[in-house]
């Protein structure tokens, strides 16, 4: 059983942290959000920028800004895949939570899961794979839930968050980024639920 997570907004807020988020969205590129600014030029005036960031977070006045829609090809496919970019400050923030509660969610997740976690990928789940046929299994099931992103309950993901991360804050962090709206076309759409892809 992991322990509650009380305190957990200070530990997101701490310059170390920010600075090692801030270097992981530098590292990862990406184009601009809504504002128009750039991975190059938050670099640019980084120092700046975390202090301006960490103040916020510190002071309870961060909100969060809508992610832009863009439209990339689905491999395997001519369908096209929505892709929510966040501007980089929030691509920031969004960073700096997932360093301090991942460890703690990584806990509680199944073993034989590859998907988006840390040290794990495609390969590893074939080295999985490979290990199981090894071991005499035969056979394999793939499983893949439609429209899984576009879906996600708000309400039912907050709940089993809580069940984890008591810190109000840091639930006020995730809900701002899950109903902060998209742009597309210049208007801003609202959803009660679906997550943007695209974010840390």
């Amino acid at each position: 059983m992991v322990k509650p997570q009380h305190s957990v907004i200070d530990k997101v807020y701490r310059m170390a942290n920010l600075t090692k988020a801030s270097a992981k969205v530098i590292a990862n590129k990406g184009a601009p959000g809504v504002d128009k600014v750039t991975v190059k030029a938050w670099k640019a005036n980084e120092a700046a920028q975390l202090r301006q960031l960490h103040g916020a977070l510190y002071a309870g006045r961060y909100r969060s800004k809508p992610v832009r829609r863009v439209y990339i090809p689905k491999p395997g496919s001519k369908k096209q895949r929505p892709l929510g970019i966040p501007v980089v400050a929030d691509r920031v923030c969004q960073q700096a939570v997932l360093q301090v509660i991942q460890p703690v969610f990584e806990e509680l997740l199944f073993e034989g899961s590859h998907g988006f976690r840390p040290g794990r990928s495609t390969h590893t789940a074939r080295e999985a794979i490979s290990d199981y046929h090894k071991a005499g299994y035969r056979y394999v099931v793939d499983l893949d839930i439609a429209n899984f992103f576009n879906e996600v309950d708000h309400v039912i993901l907050m709940k089993l968050v809580r069940q984890v991360v008591k810190d109000r804050r840091v639930l006020g962090l995730i809900r701002g980024w899950l109903t902060a709206g998209v742009m597309e076309e210049g208007n801003v759409r609202y959803a009660t639920s679906g997550t943007p892809q695209g974010g840390s």
